[in-house]
């Protein structure tokens, strides 16, 4: 499954990642972030698209898999 996070409120930075269980990685990131994080969206996905919709918006990125908010996004 594909996954989007976003930490902080409306406008924080956004993750996008693929999991099987995207709860499970939610509770593995959240202890290591000062801010709340959520899951905003899941959708069918593998490895490949995560892949994919990184490219795409690779210019919003930060880090590894974290991106700046955008309305693409």
């Amino acid at each position: 499954m594909i996954y989007v996070m976003q930490a902080g409120g409306k406008g924080g930075p956004i993750k996008i990642g693929y999991r099987r269980r995207p709860k499970q990685r939610l509770s593995t990131i959240r202890p290591g972030n000062h801010e709340s994080v959520r899951i905003v969206a899941i959708g069918d996905g593998d490895r490949g698209k995560e892949h994919e919709l990184h490219r795409k918006f690779s210019k919003f990125r930060i880090r590894g898999e974290w991106y700046n908010y955008c309305d693409e996004i």
